[in-house]
């Protein structure tokens, strides 16, 4: 029986991963943002600040405890990662320090697009289609294949207020020429909405809160607008309306997954 080999990466992240001889991923991470901050453990993100606390890795476990000051936060991440022989399990904590805001908070899988002929999320095949389009669900497991065999990803546990909800999505990424996975978890209530106006790549510019607050008052518009790149609405000068939740002091976010390489 083949197994897998892994290798992480100095912030955490694991970085290869091999099976049946074959490299299948480009490096798994964590996210989080806030209206103005982006947090990636594997690129940094912009506008925020991590310091490691403590880091502990051998061959095939890794875990990992850092503070991250964003603009509108101050949170504890504490996450790890274990890989046996045919199964790499996750977890991941999101701890407020402060009461603060967030935008959301993300388990990332990436896949090489060479190593997946298709996906499955919600009863639907995902195939490769270059859009960067986010097949979005409220769902518990993703698939992907490549032949006769098959990588799910299953959630094991989110724990996260009430206000919150947790999804999984499949994209296809022209620029990163990966399938990406998320574990998510968004806004299912919020009491604020900002608009940011997509800039180049990833960056954002976010316009005054002003707009964001007269959106209020249009919400056929205020829906249109609602997580537009996602969904490639984009319509006046690439906005989207992103909603924005409290977070109060000690407020903690879990998620755990399990990704299992089966064979037929």
């Amino acid at each position: 029986m083949a197994q897998l080999t892994s290798e992480f990466g100095q912030h955490g992240s694991l970085q290869r991963l091999s099976w049946n001889g074959q490299q299948w991923i480009h490096p798994w991470g964590l996210e989080m943002a806030d209206a103005h901050s982006f947090f990636s453990l594997e690129t940094g993100g912009w506008d925020n600040h991590a310091t490691i606390l403590n880091q502990q890795t051998n061959r095939t476990h890794c875990e990992n405890q850092l503070r991250l000051d964003m603009r509108e936060g101050h949170w504890q991440l504490v996450w790890g990662t274990t890989i046996s022989e045919t199964a790499v399990q996750r977890a991941a904590s999101f701890t407020a320090l402060a009461n603060g805001w967030a935008m959301d908070f993300v388990m990332r899988f990436a896949f090489r697009r060479s190593a997946i002929t298709h996906a499955e999320i919600a009863n639907q095949t995902i195939v490769w289609d270059g859009a960067n389009y986010y097949h979005q669900y409220p769902v518990q497991s993703v698939a992907l294949f490549h032949g006769p065999s098959q990588i799910k990803i299953g959630v094991d546990a989110a724990e996260f207020p009430a206000d919150w909800q947790q999804v999984m999505y499949v994209r296809c990424s022209p620029q990163e020429d990966a399938w990406i996975v998320h574990l998510r978890l968004l806004p299912r209530q919020w009491p604020r909405e900002v608009l940011k106006l997509r800039l180049t790549g990833n960056r954002h510019a976010v316009l005054p809160s002003v707009f964001g607050r007269l959106l209020r008052l249009w919400p056929r518009l205020e829906a249109h607008l609602r997580y537009a790149g996602e969904f490639k609405r984009f319509n006046f000068g690439r906005i989207n309306a992103i909603p924005i939740n409290f977070v109060p002091r000690h407020t903690r976010f879990t998620l755990a997954a399990t990704t299992r390489f089966l064979s037929a």
